[in-house]
Formats: structure tokens, sequence, C-alpha cells
């Protein structure tokens, strides 16, 4: 029986993770993900508005949070928006599905 990953299996485990939206699914989602394990460092978290939320999770988990995507690294994109904000969030941020 197999017990550890295969390289394909664990090829994006360091990959940068950068959430568009920093309401409570990205803030469940962090929050988990740290608590596994994952480096704070290669978290990225934006949002529309709200420079608060973005505070928010730059102290309680140490990640990187700002609206200047252009300065995120390429990486796994998480949706967490609401629905109908979904196509504008994409439109918003298409620079970081062309790297």
């Amino acid at each position: 029986m197999r017990t550890e990953p295969t390289d394909a299996e664990t090829a994006g485990a360091h990959s940068p993770l950068i959430f568009l939206g920093a309401g409570a699914v990205s803030e469940a989602l962090v929050a988990g993900l740290l608590a596994a394990g994952a480096d704070p460092t290669a978290i990225y978290v934006t949002n529309r508005a709200d420079d608060g939320r973005l505070e928010h999770f730059r102290r309680r988990f140490g990640v990187h949070a700002g609206r200047d995507t252009a300065a995120f690294p390429a990486g796994l994109v998480v949706l967490a928006v609401k629905p109908a904000d979904a196509a504008e969030a994409l439109r918003e941020h298409k620079t970081l599905f062309t790297r």
C-alpha cells in the first residue's frame, strides 16, 4: 500500500494560492490551509474594496493581502466571491490567468 504522495500529487503543493475575495469563504479556507501546515507567505488575498478585510487577513494570518494583483506571483487562483460578482472579478483580474 502506497503512503507517500507522488510527484504529480504534490506538484502544486508549494505554488502560491491567490484568493479573489476576502469574505467568510476565503477566511475559512485560509484558516484550514494554515492549520494543515500551509506557508502563509505563499497565500495572497484580494478583494474589491474593503481595506479592513485585507488588513484582517494580514494581521490574523500573516498572508499577503492587497489589491495590486499585478504584483502577485503566478499561482493557483481561488474564486471566492458571490456568484453575482464572479464574472466581474474574473475580468478585473484577468492578468492572473495570462502569465
